[in-house]
């Protein structure tokens, strides 16, 4: 899956042919928005197409959602605030999110 994502976007970078559907995912016949490809091409452009720079801004932006869940929270409640971006941070499911480039399935 991992050539057919880059294979895909390489088009895309250079507006030859845009997605309207994202990549396919386990479940079959279901598809990823096309926001997937769309949020991932600014690192495709800087990194000259790295898979490397696409999973590094997968976990950064992992990592910032759980900072802007902390700000937001933190207004009603900061030990709440805290334990909900612990769990989200340690959530098993979210690390096979930030790896969908090396296991699509």
């Amino acid at each position: 899956m991992e050539n057919k994502v880059m294979d895909l976007r390489l088009p895309m970078a250079h507006f030859m042919d845009l997605k309207l559907t994202g990549p396919t995912t386990s479940i079959n016949g279901l598809l990823l928005g096309p926001f997937y490809y769309y949020f991932n091409l600014p690192p495709y452009w800087l990194s000259g197409g790295s898979p490397q720079a696409l999973t590094n801004w997968n976990i950064l932006a992992f990592l910032g959602t759980g900072i802007l869940i902390y700000f937001v929270l933190k207004h009603f409640d900061k030990l709440a605030a805290f334990f909900v971006v612990l769990f989200y941070l340690l959530s098993p499911q979210l690390f096979v999110i930030t790896s969908y480039f090396w296991n699509a399935n």
